[in-house]
């Protein structure tokens, strides 16, 4: 990541508290990012929201150094606030009065963002659940805490004395990393876990997968794809509900009402996505008919360190190429899902999709077997996927222990990635960084794709 530093030309909006006394002011920002974009983004919403317009734009994103702002002391307080926390800003306003300035202005915004009340709210409408099965009625009334990433197939494996690591929900935690992604120690009970099934639909669908080795079959894969799938739209369903409460309770005009409106908005459209995936994979189960299912398995025989389950729409491929045009909403996007399965010796790292997704996710597979006939590592690029896009993971706790600081810091940065709203994607988030942590190491690959142009 480097250090940009921009200055934006500002004015006090009306509820703003300095708009009797202040006429304009430069708000030059210091925000730690890995592009120019990004960093633009974050300092502009970062202004918005202390309720100041936006002018015009003095300087652009540069990247800076800490020596640049040697002999003065603002820039270098506010360098260091920014190593910590990611962003910082100082004002140097005006009076109205046009005779004098108006000296260092305090930011305060009049709706702060309560990021306890956000989680605490998140939270609320996650425990409600219910049966996402395709035939779910009246009877599904037990509603369990399923496991996305299985119990005891799978979690048991890097588990410790039943504690794993896995992306904290604590705002203690999230706050302390100043609102990046934490991993915490926490046990296997309630980890990966999520409302979106009755006892019985649970059991009659993944058995499986849950009770017997992975061999695999289609079914097999189709299973652990449609588990990946249905906690992502049960995220999906009470994020929606809960953006749309959180519009009534903030000011139209503020920057968070925007913000909201956008996470809906935009969560909408991925809800929408899912529902049309889910019909498919809800067909295939219904009819027993799992030959449309495509899969790429990389094998080893290497001790678990990190398990996981999650789905992308592709964006970008491995050469850092466009796929699909996330912006673009006139007909569904191609779902590709990723799991790790267990096999009776190692196990697997599963990619896999139904054929109706076929023209980006083949693509998007040989884009990886490029990068390794090239000679890239498969393991580092993997791992690198997985951090970069899955927030559902857990970690072995002496792995995990057993890395340096900087280690840990650049895989909680990178599993950042997705989850800042604020952040543009890069074309090369795929393509570069992070590097091997884990170490992981593939013996042989188990494929059944089909060959699209």
């Amino acid at each position: 990541m480097h250090m940009y530093c921009l200055t934006l030309s500002v004015v006090p909006k009306p509820n703003n508290p300095n708009y009797k006394d202040v006429e304009g002011a430069l708000a030059t920002c210091w925000v730690l990012e890995d592009d120019p974009h990004s960093a633009f983004v974050k300092a502009s919403f970062y202004v918005r929201q202390y309720e100041w317009d936006i002018q015009k734009v003095e300087q652009y994103p540069q990247v800076v150094r800490l020596e640049h702002f040697e002999g003065r002391d603002l820039g270098t307080e506010q360098y260091h606030i920014a190593e910590k926390h990611g962003i910082a800003c100082a004002l140097a306003a005006w009076a109205r009065d046009g005779e004098s300035s108006f000296g260092p202005v305090q930011l305060s915004p009049s709706h702060p963002i309560n990021l306890q009340s956000y989680l605490s709210g998140i939270q609320k409408h996650r425990r409600r659940g219910r049966c996402l099965h395709f035939s779910a009625g009246n009877r599904c009334t037990r509603i369990i805490e399923a496991h996305s990433i299985q119990k005891n197939g799978v979690l048991s494996l890097v588990a410790e004395h039943g504690k794993v690591y896995a992306p904290s929900k604590s705002f203690g935690d999230i706050k302390k990393n100043g609102g990046k992604v934490v991993l915490s120690k926490q046990g296997i009970s309630s980890v990966s876990t999520f409302r979106g099934f009755c006892s019985k639909h649970d059991n009659e669908v993944f058995s499986p997968i849950d009770k017997g080795p992975v061999v695999p079959t289609k079914e097999q894969v189709l299973l652990y794809a449609y588990r990946s799938l249905c906690r992502e739209l049960f995220v999906k369903e009470y994020s929606v509900c809960f953006y749309e409460e959180q519009l009534q309770e903030v000011p139209q005009d503020s920057i968070c009402h925007d913000m909201y409106d956008g996470l809906r908005h935009g969560t909408d459209i991925g809800l929408k996505n899912l529902k049309y995936h889910k019909i498919l994979f809800d067909e295939c189960i219904n009819e027993q008919s799992f030959s449309r299912m495509q899969y790429v398995i990389f094998r080893t025989q290497q001790n678990p360190k990190v398990v996981f389950s999650g789905l992308i729409y592709p964006d970008y491929d491995f050469l850092g190429r466009q796929l699909q045009d996330l912006r673009d909403h006139s007909e569904p996007w191609d779902l590709l899902s990723f799991s790790f399965v267990p096999f009776d010796v190692g196990w697997g790292f599963l990619l896999a999709w139904h054929s109706n997704s076929s023209k980006q996710c083949v693509p998007f597979v040989k884009s990886l077997a490029t990068r390794i006939h090239d000679g890239e590592s498969v393991g580092e690029l993997l791992f690198r996927f997985v951090i970069a896009g899955c927030e559902n993971i857990a970690v072995n706790p002496s792995w995990w222990e057993s890395l340096s600081g900087k280690e840990r810091d650049a895989v909680e940065s990178t599993a950042s990635y997705g989850a800042d709203i604020l952040k543009i994607s890069r074309e090369d988030y795929l393509a570069t960084g992070l590097g091997n942590v884990a170490g992981w190491e593939f013996e042989y690959v188990i494929s059944k794709m089909e060959q699209e142009d």
